[in-house]
């Protein structure tokens, strides 16, 4: 689940990354891998990257 407003949902493990789309707070994603802190999630048959900190029991 999405923790924070408004997530951008990135391409890639980096802030830089381009943003696919942005998560409201309470989205329920499938977690499918983390390192560092960052985690590959998918929602709604999209897949990308959340901040580990924007993801609850990621951190």
């Amino acid at each position: 689940m999405v923790r924070g407003d408004l997530v951008a949902l990135r391409d890639g493990s980096d802030e830089a990354a381009p943003v696919l789309m942005y998560l409201e707070r309470r989205v329920i994603v499938t977690v499918e891998a983390c390192r560092s802190s960052w985690c590959r999630i998918s929602v709604d048959g999209r897949a990308g990257w959340l901040r580990a900190d924007a993801v609850y029991g990621a951190d």
